[in-house]
């Protein structure tokens, strides 16, 4: 059984499989999270082209700096909304 502590397994293996440069990683990781982003990008800007810019520069650099990445402090789901939501606040 986990800790309470622990990330994710999943959340785990995919910083790892990021820091490796797996370019797959980041297509799943795209996959899986690419519609809260876009959708918290265009909330705060309210603007489409804005939300799509704010979305390659997330993941962008999700794939350059993985290990910013901190596991104890929580999900890597709440790691790129908290992201997302920081540049985009940035370009308002």
């Amino acid at each position: 059984m986990a800790t309470k502590d622990a990330p994710p397994r999943w959340d785990r293996k995919m910083q790892q499989r990021l820091a490796r440069g797996e370019a797959a990683a980041l297509g799943e990781l795209y996959d899986r999270f690419a519609s809260l982003v876009h959708g918290l990008a265009h909330r705060v800007l309210g603007d489409e082209r804005a939300a799509d810019n704010i979305t390659r520069e997330v993941f962008a650099h999700v794939w350059q700096s993985p290990e910013s990445y901190d596991p104890k402090q929580g999900p890597l789901r709440s790691w790129i909304a908290t992201l997302t939501h920081r540049l985009a606040v940035q370009r308002l």
